[in-house]
């Protein structure tokens, strides 16, 4: 596979990510999840993949712009606290990120992480493919908003916290609300598919949901096509992209 590209089969068997020796990245079931816990898990996922844009709130109460740090120095201020146990689902025993200190390569000046225990180095290319693998099984999505000057920054920062107030408030009144539940209740009650309230649990993450992409889009081109050929719609409007239920999806 090329650098930073996943083959759809290979993501759809839910093969584990072999980066090098030292860092194998294992995509979970959803029955794995279920008993590690969900909320915490999705709070690990998030803290793995994020980058300075989204946690803009936080790092200007620090002092820092987050326009002027770089991903990797992000990165090694979130590691400080993610435990073993936490990145265990997903990177097993061999990583504690904890431990790792941030470093500036001689041979490239670039920045990277480094468990001087173990030898194990995180650099650039390292980070990225762990990110990006982490994103694409989980259909997440890198934040490339920025802002274009000083005053669009301080406002956006101004709007973020706005919004997490009020999500805030939001889980202290209502508390966490499962992200995959509805996944499930819709592939397990679904004419598409034929997985049961039983076997669905054996599904990898980003299976799962490419499961229920593909059955919204079979329904959005069925229901097109039926309203086409009844007369209800004019069908020349209609992007055959969207007509291809077998086609990419979004």
């Amino acid at each position: 596979m090329t650098l930073y590209q996943f083959p759809e089969l290979f993501l759809l068997k839910g093969e584990d990510y072999v980066i090098n020796s030292q860092i194998t990245i294992h995509h979970p079931t959803l029955d794995e999840i279920s008993k590690y816990d969900e909320e915490q898990y999705w709070s690990f996922v998030q803290s793995l993949c994020a980058v300075p844009i989204d946690y803009q709130v936080q790092l200007y109460d620090m002092g820092i712009d987050y326009s002027k740090i770089s991903e990797m120095d992000f990165f090694a201020l979130m590691a400080q606290n993610i435990t073993i146990d936490q990145s265990r689902i997903l990177f097993g025993d061999k990583i504690n990120f904890s431990e790792m200190t941030l470093v500036v390569q001689r041979d490239t000046q670039e920045p990277a992480l480094i468990n001087y225990k173990t030898g194990l180095i995180i650099d650039k290319v390292i980070y990225t493919l762990m990110t990006e693998f982490v994103r694409k099984i989980h259909g997440l999505r890198k934040n490339q908003e920025h802002a274009k000057n000083e005053i669009t920054r301080i406002a956006m920062i101004e709007e973020a916290r706005r919004f997490q107030e009020l999500q805030a408030r939001k889980y202290e009144k209502e508390g966490f609300k499962s992200l995959l539940a509805p996944y499930v209740s819709a592939v397990t009650n679904s004419a598409e598919s034929s997985y049961d309230i039983f076997s669905i649990w054996k599904l990898p993450i980003y299976t799962l949901i490419d499961s229920v992409k593909r059955i919204n889009k079979i329904r959005t081109s069925g229901y097109m096509l039926q309203g086409a050929y009844n007369g209800w719609v004019d069908g020349s409007k209609f992007n055959k992209k969207d007509l291809n239920w077998l086609g990419e999806l979004d």
